[in-house]
């Protein structure tokens, strides 16, 4: 992709080109577990480049790729709290780093 390309085009490309990686990483039990899927506003058509019949048609409409989990506020308050953010942020680190690779030149 061209030095031009903007990051969503980027993520696109990376998730087109590992599309089995990123399907691992998304599908991971903790991930799932703790995120449920991958949300951010979506394309309504397919973007340039890609098809609708693409595997991966779903993330590459994605305009943000987008994973949140709740933390009660009992949870908060508990002396588990660390130790409970290091999981959730473990389970977080494979996702940011697969869509961090694709910003790399």
């Amino acid at each position: 992709m061209d030095a031009g390309a903007s990051r969503i085009e980027k993520v696109r490309q990376e998730i087109d080109y590992n599309f089995a990686e990123f399907q691992r990483i998304v599908g991971a039990k903790d991930f799932i577990r703790l995120f449920g899927k991958v949300n951010g506003d979506s394309l309504k058509t397919a973007p340039q480049g890609y098809h609708e019949d693409n595997p991966a048609i779903a993330y590459l409409k994605l305009k943000s790729w987008v994973v949140t989990t709740h933390v009660s506020d009992e949870a908060a308050t508990q002396p588990t709290l660390v130790r409970d953010v290091l999981r959730i942020f473990s389970a977080m680190q494979p996702f940011i780093g697969f869509l961090n690779a694709a910003q790399d030149e």
